[in-house]
């Protein structure tokens, strides 16, 4: 019986590789701390997925399933995403590490998230752009600001604009002005929107009316901004107007 035993818990061991016995494997002992309470209907095996998934769309889609859960948002989840951000070779789990990282909230890895900012993949550093959003701490503003106006990336920019809408810093709000000038509308949108949370008011997405009240000077909007609703950036509510008074 003894000899049948190990010999049946080798072979599970060997055909349970999704599961994982070895090195680098999955062992379900992370779960011990997880409260049955918490549990949900087939955590062991979305852990499983995200710890040994042979191809990165499991181990990407094991991150989201652990991640959507509230333990899954706890250690030792963590310290794992962690591990995948620096180590995974595939973008897509970097990026979907980082992204996990960023909805825990937790301070102690926002350096891991800020570093993916400027991973060489595109994805990733969107990703760690966006997880920045949710994230946020001093560590984030340089890198956040270096992005938004250098990164090759447009949606990248757009995504460090947005993310700078936490900081009330006099190089934040300088940042979001020269974004105003970037030849992607994406960015200049976002970085317009995060100027107005961070001022409370809309002085339209000319610079030159955002460097003034930068510098403590009275913003005056040109006439025809002054009528028109922030998001008419095209004009189209005068276009309206004029159009009437000439069938008038």
């Amino acid at each position: 019986m003894r000899v049948a035993f190990i010999t049946t818990a080798m072979l599970s061991c060997v055909a349970g590789g999704a599961v994982g016995c070895g090195k680098d494997g999955f062992d379900s002992s992370v779960l011990r701390d997880t409260p049955w309470s918490e549990k949900t209907p087939g955590a062991d095996e979305q852990v499983g997925m995200m710890y040994s998934g042979k191809t990165a769309d499991e181990r990407r889609e094991g991150i989201g399933l652990v991640a959507g859960h509230q333990w899954g948002l706890k250690e030792p989840y963590l310290r794992k995403y962690a591990e995948m951000l620096k180590g995974d070779l595939d973008a897509s789990v970097r990026g979907a590490a980082a992204l996990a990282l960023g909805r825990s909230g937790q301070a102690k890895y926002l350096p891991d998230v800020v570093s993916a900012i400027s991973d060489s993949s595109d994805q990733v550093r969107w990703d760690a752009a966006a997880a920045l959003d949710g994230l946020v701490g001093p560590a984030a503003v340089d890198p956040l600001r270096k992005h938004a106006v250098e990164d090759s990336s447009a949606e990248v920019r757009a995504c460090c604009a947005k993310a700078l809408r936490h900081y009330r810093d006099k190089r934040v709000e300088q940042t979001l002005i020269e974004c105003l000038m970037d030849e992607s509308f994406a960015v200049c949108f976002q970085a317009h929107a995060s100027l107005v949370e961070l001022r409370g008011c809309d002085l339209g997405y000319e610079p030159g009316a955002w460097l003034s009240a930068a510098a403590g000077k009275p913003a005056t909007l040109p006439p025809e901004q002054q009528s028109r609703p922030w998001w008419d950036w095209l004009g189209v509510t005068q276009k309206g107007a004029r159009q009437g008074e000439t069938e008038e």
